[in-house]
């Protein structure tokens, strides 16, 4: 049944293969059933909720998350290059994922946050995000290795795999000031690690032991 966007409503980008609508205030979004194929609702969401979160606000980074005690680590790639199997892997070495492929994050009194769900709880409802890991697979390195990145190419790795594809000015003023935010407040990192998914155990491990 075909649903009548509010005034301002923002059309879904058509690369995320949706027809539909985000109201401005990204309180409310609609996305029409597809006649001819199978419609899978929470892959829906997925694609839509980066830019309702980004329309109110807040920031969604494109990455996979476990938490420390010290704190929560993101690590954001782009799709198919491995962030959701070491996160997953890491969870078996006895960290708590937070976050399978979308991370929410929010800003607290000046530090940034990352809500947790509700088997990850501790002390609190979010806990603090303290390292940010751009991941990559390469055949040029045989072990884990792990860079320290300036903010200015946080901010730059940030955009570039961010959500770009709702191209409204506001929206992205918006995320430009939570991506420096998260630049200047959190370390970040380059993490690549062997282009070698039967050594997925092996890499965890190593991954375990530098985020300590």
């Amino acid at each position: 049944v075909p649903c009548v966007p509010p005034v301002g409503a923002h059309a879904l980008p058509e690369c995320i293969q949706l027809t539909g609508w985000i109201a401005a205030d990204g309180l409310r979004a609609f996305v029409a059933e597809p006649p001819a194929r199978n419609f899978e609702v929470p892959l829906s969401i997925r694609r839509v909720l980066p830019f309702a979160s980004a329309l109110q606000g807040g920031v969604i980074l494109h990455g996979s998350a476990v938490a420390l005690p010290a704190g929560v680590h993101v690590f954001v790639a782009a799709s198919a290059t491995g962030k959701s199997t070491l996160a997953a892997q890491l969870g078996l070495l006895g960290l708590s994922v937070v976050a399978d492929d979308l991370t929410p994050c929010r800003l607290v009194d000046g530090q940034v946050e990352v809500p947790l769900p509700s088997e990850a709880k501790r002390d609190g409802q979010s806990t603090r995000l303290c390292g940010v890991h751009f991941l990559s697979r390469s055949s040029l390195v045989d072990r884990v290795n792990l860079t320290p990145l300036t903010p200015a190419r946080c901010v730059a790795q940030l955009l570039w795999n961010g959500f770009s594809e709702l191209a409204v000015p506001e929206l992205w003023a918006s995320q430009f000031r939570s991506y420096s935010k998260i630049a200047r407040g959190v370390p970040a990192y380059a993490l690549a690690v062997p282009d070698d998914r039967r050594q997925i155990g092996p890499i965890a491990k190593d991954v375990r032991a530098a985020l300590d």
